[in-house]
């Protein structure tokens, strides 16, 4: 992966969530929780490689990568600060665009979630959205 500059989207929260879920089989959820088992390790050996991974997401549910962010601290060993990178400039690398957004700098596409407390501190801390700027607009949160 390394070699040929691929990023890692292991959407982690969907294996997370399917093995727990009471709607599916159990023969599903066994799967599911062995895929999930698999998913925690293959990432964290990623992230410890210096593979570049990425958050994604295979849903349209509200705050999915607001949970794909936790999952990746609280369940693959990644630090606050890495999973944020993860959703921002390892996304924005992955699209192809990361020349003009997916860090702060000059030049670059303001968008920017605004916090009320450090999401470096505690990654719960995501949901505490006070303001959105997208593409240099600003949006009150919810």
């Amino acid at each position: 992966m390394l070699e040929h500059k691929t990023i890692l989207d292991p959407t982690v929260f969907i294996d997370k969530n399917g093995s727990t879920n009471p709607a599916r089989s159990q023969a599903a959820r066994v799967r599911t929780t062995a895929h999930w088992e698999i998913d925690k390790r293959f990432t964290k050996l990623a992230l410890d490689r210096g593979v570049p991974v990425c958050t994604g997401t295979d849903t349209d549910k509200e705050k999915f990568v607001q949970q794909e962010i936790k999952t990746l601290v609280h369940d693959c060993g990644f630090s606050p600060m890495q999973a944020i990178v993860s959703a921002t400039k390892h996304d924005a690398m992955a699209l192809g665009i990361d020349d003009r957004t997916g860090t702060i700098q000059p030049g670059k596409i303001a968008n920017l979630v605004i916090l009320s407390a450090n999401p470096a501190e505690n990654i719960d801390n995501l949901d505490k959205v006070a303001l959105v700027i997208k593409n240099g607009r600003m949006f009150n949160a919810k």
